[in-house]
């Protein structure tokens, strides 16, 4: 019985912490779908990206890992949300994580990353017109 009682109180802190999100994405933000792709909501899970920070700013790094921290990090940061969502997008885990890789990228070489994006595109839509 005591491991039903564990996976129930995790479903209750995972549903607790994604009504946490779309709630702030919702009153906030305006609308509790990635601003990338548009998804209402993905398997994956959702986040709220920073686009800048600034001093003293709360940070996932702050908190400790988990579902409990998650929704503490959520939780501190509501007031930031509140005072300036213009600092804030809602994206699903995959968005976002797409985004912080080409974020390491210095604009040259991203430059270049979407040049050749572009060209394979070309080239690929070429050779399937052959076949």
């Amino acid at each position: 019985m005591r491991g039903c009682f564990t996976v129930r109180f995790v479903l209750n802190q995972r549903e607790e912490l994604n009504s946490l999100k779309r709630r702030l994405a919702t009153k906030y933000l305006g609308a509790c779908e990635c601003y990338i792709c548009g998804t209402q909501w993905s398997h994956k899970g959702m986040t709220i990206h920073h686009i800048w920070y600034i001093n003293d700013d709360v940070t996932y790094d702050k908190f400790p890992k988990g579902l409990k921290g998650n929704t503490q990090y959520y939780e501190a940061l509501e007031p930031l949300i509140k005072k300036n969502p213009k600092r804030f997008r809602m994206l699903c885990n995959t968005c976002h994580q797409t985004l912080e890789r080409f974020l390491r990228f210095g604009d040259d070489k991203f430059k270049k990353l979407v040049t050749e994006r572009q060209q394979t595109l070309k080239k690929r839509s070429k050779e399937y017109k052959k076949v």
